[in-house]
């Protein structure tokens, strides 16, 4: 019989015991009054330890069940101090539910690399403990995920500040500006492709409507005492809908992208879908549409597959591609 069901059970005879005004139950008392009741309903000889019982009266105990210990004749019994209370049982998690729980808190475990789940193995460790969960079980997911990244200790200081509604000081240098120094009121965090961007509103640069800095680029965060900017009405979960990676540029319209795609790049080129606004099929000369916004992502995206993907539309795309090419073509040019 699997252990929840029996936790459960020695919960629902605790609490039956704690109930009992008249009655004076010593530790002894309750080991055997659990025994016997789940032995009744299970039909099973069990006998609980003594570390189980404490484990059970602890668990209790932060559950909010006010067990209290007496004494009579110096000798110690326990009971609820408010007769009236009951603890409810049927609130715990069944055993596949807790093994999902399980499973699910191993998977962020994965996430080792992020400051925000730092606690996790802890969290992990107490779970198998109190509810006797299967230590043995290896992890089996692993994400793509670069531990090795810069800036990732900035993720929760610029994550509570979100929750918060916080204004921030953050010293940002870009990969090729000077060093500046922005208040910034953070809105939403997003991960590409192994790096972690911070979107928000900066007080100093108010034309630039939502910025977007790349934790790997902020040296510093601190505490601001300008008023936070409320987010004016952007919808994060539709704001990345026409682009392809993280940058918008203002001013920049929604357009049709045409390509052309080898016949023996033309299945793995369709089973990981470039933009959702992609056909399912590859028309019969081999085209296919996407319709975004251009940014830099994109144009990276297009030019690693330029050996597979030929840009048809729009010929500016196109030319900034083919000026790409002619540059790593000169760079490896081999040695006649």
């Amino acid at each position: 019989m699997p252990t929840n069901k029996q936790a459960k059970l020695r919960y629902d005879c605790l609490n039956k015991c704690f109930q009992n005004p008249n009655a004076r139950y010593t530790f002894d008392d309750l080991k055997n009054k659990c025994s016997l009741y789940i032995n009744s309903v299970l039909g099973m000889d069990v006998e609980i330890s003594i570390r189980t019982l404490r484990d059970d009266i602890a668990f209790m105990r932060k559950q909010g069940a006010p067990i209290k210990c007496y004494k009579s004749a110096g000798i110690p019994y326990y009971r609820y101090a408010n007769s009236s209370y009951s603890y409810n049982s049927d609130e715990m998690l069944s055993d596949s539910e807790l093994q999902q729980l399980l499973d699910s808190i191993q998977i962020l475990g994965r996430f080792n690399g992020m400051p925000q789940f730092e606690d996790v193995a802890s969290l992990l460790e107490k779970l198998e403990n109190s509810f006797k969960l299967d230590k043995s079980r290896a992890a089996i997911v692993c994400f793509d995920q670069n531990v090795d990244v810069k800036g990732k200790e900035h993720f929760k200081p610029l994550f509570d500040a979100i929750i918060a509604k916080a204004a921030i000081k953050v010293a940002y240098k870009p990969f090729a500006d000077p060093k500046e120094e922005f208040t910034l009121s953070p809105y939403f965090l997003k991960q590409y492709s192994q790096r972690w961007y911070v979107f928000g509103s900066i007080l100093e640069h108010p034309e630039w409507e939502i910025a977007n800095l790349s934790l790997d680029r902020i040296s510093k965060i601190k505490a601001s005492k300008s008023r936070f900017v409320e987010n004016q009405g952007v919808d994060f979960e539709k704001y990345f809908d026409d682009i392809i990676g993280v940058t918008k540029y203002k001013g920049e319209k929604v357009q049709t992208i045409k390509l052309k795609v080898d016949d023996s790049y033309a299945g793995y080129f369709l089973s990981r879908k470039l933009h959702w606004t992609q056909r399912p099929k590859l028309a019969d000369d081999g085209t296919t549409t996407i319709k975004v916004c251009y940014n830099k992502e994109l144009e990276n995206k297009l030019f690693e597959m330029s050996a597979e993907v030929e840009v048809l539309e729009p010929l500016s795309l196109r030319k900034k591609i083919h000026d790409r090419l002619v540059i790593a073509l000169e760079k490896h040019k081999m040695e006649e």
